[in-house]
């Protein structure tokens, strides 16, 4: 490892090792042999937008399990709402078929979006 970090900085690289957190990327400095520090006044971050576009195009596994749970809420919500319209209804029209018919619709592809998104791995 060490040889690489020596191959870098003779090459002009300022900076051969980054360490992550909190979405930052933050350049470490080699201090001597395998000693280094963290330049935090140099710390870079991807732009706000390119990490919202990367939560839905390239979502990590947690990401996939939450967007799973948020769909079950969702059909959940579906659900509740078809159950309080249907013992709402004091007269069924064809628009009341219709619509109740489109709840529990929801509730039954929005369920379904979400057991394959909080699946996970095998």
């Amino acid at each position: 490892m060490m040889m690489r970090v020596y191959t870098a900085v003779d090459a002009g690289e300022g900076y051969a090792i980054v360490a992550h957190q909190g979405g930052y990327g933050v350049p470490l400095i080699h201090v001597v042999d395998s000693r280094y520090k963290l330049d935090v006044r140099h710390a870079t971050s991807d732009a706000w937008l390119s990490r919202l576009d990367d939560a839905f195009r390239k979502p990590s596994k947690d990401q996939m399990q939450a967007y799973g749970r948020y769909y079950h809420t969702l059909s959940a919500a579906c659900a509740v709402g078809f159950a309080g319209y249907v013992a709402g209804t004091s007269s069924w029209s064809m628009a009341t078929v219709i619509n109740a018919t489109c709840l529990l619709a929801g509730a039954a592809v929005l369920f379904a979006i979400g057991a394959v998104l909080a699946k996970g791995d095998k």
